[in-house]
């Protein structure tokens, strides 16, 4: 049976399981919190069938039976657990970084969790920053929420749990360069070395939950984010008069009026009536919501005093009949493409014909 074999825990695999076997009273060392605690209710209940009553046997039992099953459980943990590289990245409290992926299976979760451990030897020697230690973990989600990948993981050095050298030196053996690069690449770009869990997202990594870019919930930490490239932006060319070209042939761009624009800017003027309620704001912001236009000048002289660049009405369609019949072109074209019925069509010349435009 190779060593790399998974191994199934519940309804998921451990891809490295550690399979490393427990040391009782050295775990109890740099965990004691849940030894401890079942250490003195044994000795509690034997005391107290010693000194008041053999009934208080009754409470021994389910006493044993919990701190067997706690003993249980973190032999499976170290058996089953994933074994994940981890790295010294403090000291004063000593922090490690592990780095595992959180994915159930598709897609790719990059995780680091920074943990707090009291390990004073690794390997016969102090800790030092940029020591290589291995770790196990298991992974857990949260109630009820159905994810592509684990809500987080709980590692916990191997050396933790065992001093066998021949254990250590094997899981160590088992990751990959990758998988070391990856981990001290990635601790340089964390943005604190504060002890919780840290994902990757597109802009850079974050310390969970601390922010999520999925709402925008949640306080930053990775400030200014890093730039992973400059996106080109895009903006549709525009003709002499700033109107946008190509795209689906339009009479009102083809036999235009003045520029017509997606966005506008914001009134300024007071416009509210006596006793109402309604009064400027934004004036003379960009607004992205209502589109504009800017009219041509009537004439020649007109657009040459306020210095107006575009052609003049008079200057494009000399007159009245002029500028019907460049309706007229413009929508038998848009007609001829598909793009136009014929009813509208004469619809749109009709309006032309009524309109007041170049009309003594």
């Amino acid at each position: 049976m190779s060593d790399r074999r998974p191994i199934k825990l519940g309804r998921t695999f451990a891809s490295n399981p550690a399979r490393a076997r427990v040391n009782h009273l050295r775990y109890a060392r740099y965990y004691p919190k849940w030894p401890l605690i079942w250490t003195l209710a044994v000795v509690g209940c034997a005391f107290l069938i010693f000194e008041a009553s053999v009934w208080f046997a009754i409470l021994l039992l389910p006493v044993l039976v919990c701190d067997l099953l706690y003993w249980m459980h973190i032999d499976r943990y170290f058996a089953n657990g994933d074994a994940n590289p981890g790295v010294i990245v403090q000291l004063n409290p000593t922090l490690v970084a592990v780095a595992s992926d959180l994915t159930k299976g598709i897609g790719s979760y990059p995780a680091i969790k920074i943990i707090c451990t009291r390990l004073q030897r690794i390997d016969g020697q102090r800790p030092m920053p940029g020591m290589h230690l291995p770790t196990v973990a298991l992974y857990f989600s949260i109630p009820k929420i159905k994810t592509p990948h684990w809500a987080s993981f709980d590692p916990r050095p191997i050396e933790c749990a065992t001093a066998d050298r021949n254990i250590l030196n094997r899981v160590t053996a088992s990751f990959t360069r990758e998988q070391i690069a990856t981990l001290e690449t990635s601790v340089q770009l964390l943005p604190s070395l504060q002890p919780g869990l840290y994902r990757r997202f597109d802009h850079g990594w974050e310390k969970v939950p601390d922010f999520d870019p999925s709402d925008a919930s949640g306080v930053p930490t990775n400030v200014p984010p890093l730039i992973k490239r400059v996106i080109k932006m895009l903006v549709p060319r525009v003709d002499a008069d700033g109107n946008e070209m190509g795209g689906v042939p339009v009479v009102l761009r083809d036999a235009p009026l003045g520029t017509y624009l997606g966005w506008n800017i914001t009134d300024g003027r007071d416009l509210r009536p006596a006793g109402g309620q309604f009064r400027p704001f934004h004036k003379d912001q960009n607004c992205d919501y209502v589109g504009g236009m800017i009219p041509f000048a009537k004439t020649k002289a007109e657009r040459v005093a306020t210095g107006d660049p575009r052609l003049s009405l008079e200057e494009r369609y000399k007159n009245h009949d002029g500028y019907v019949a460049a309706v007229t072109a413009a929508a038998a074209n848009a007609v001829a493409q598909g793009f136009l019925l014929q009813e509208d069509s004469t619809a749109l010349i009709d309006l032309a014909k009524a309109s007041a435009v170049l009309n003594p």
